[in-house]
């Protein structure tokens, strides 16, 4: 603190009667006592109260996810063969219309040697998500690229894809 500041509140707290001071004292304990209180001690009773419940909510959160941790290795070893280069088209078709999606598919081609540009409209969604969730377990295609539009009629979208060939 500055000198000067000091000295004048030295020279203010010397005028001050015996009960003043007393009053003054009290009154700056009282302070600082509400200034701990307020800025330690209330927001430490807070982040106790937040974590109590926070905590069991992770440990149940870590709980899940080590189960699904143990399900990783299996599912890596599931492994479909991928398709022969060249007969992407054909087998995205086949598979089309084995879930009866091939009338919603507009455009089909081929998209390098490794992938297939999709473009379909009015497709059922979650028939959609079933045929993608196929073709990847199946064929090894995944997909790249998900473009999806909401159409007017419920539970239809109009979708571009791009599938390619899964990196062993």
């Amino acid at each position: 603190m500055n000198s000067a500041l000091l000295n004048r509140l030295r020279d203010l707290w010397g005028t001050l009667a015996p009960r003043e001071r007393q009053l003054a004292a009290g009154g700056a304990i009282l302070l600082g006592l509400v200034l701990v209180y307020l800025l330690a001690w209330a927001p430490l009773r807070h982040e106790v109260t937040r974590l109590r419940t926070a905590v069991p909510d992770a440990r149940a959160q870590l709980t899940r996810m080590r189960v699904q941790a143990a399900s990783i290795p299996a599912l890596r070893g599931r492994s479909a063969t991928p398709p022969a280069p060249g007969m992407l088209v054909s087998v995205v078709e086949q598979s089309a219309n084995g879930r009866g999606l091939r009338k919603q598919i507009s455009h089909l081609e081929p998209d390098g040697s490794n992938g297939v540009q999709i473009t379909a409209e009015a497709i059922p969604f979650n028939g959609l998500i079933g045929w993608l969730t196929d073709l990847r377990d199946n064929s090894a295609l995944v997909v790249d690229n998900l473009g999806l539009d909401a159409t007017s009629a419920p539970g239809t979208v109009n979708a571009r894809i791009r599938l390619h060939v899964a990196n062993p």
